[in-house]
């Protein structure tokens, strides 16, 4: 299962899968992960996923380009 972190609270983690969120207790998420990364579910904690972080940040880095053009 993957998502996309939203945002991080205290000690939540809301993860946004399939169109609705989770909230996710920040012990089963990945230290290295921020707002907007993708993430996935390996089983037993959620796992950055840096290649599809990188270029999604890429894609809208290029979106917003393209707006402001």
């Amino acid at each position: 299962m993957k998502g996309i972190v939203d945002r991080i609270e205290e000690n939540v983690v809301v993860i946004e899968v399939g169109g609705s969120t989770q909230d996710v207790d920040r012990s089963l998420v990945s230290q290295d992960v921020r707002e907007g990364s993708v993430v996935q579910f390996d089983g037993k904690q959620w796992i950055l996923l840096e290649e599809e972080t990188h270029e999604r940040s890429k894609r809208i880095q290029e979106k917003m380009r393209n707006l402001f053009e």
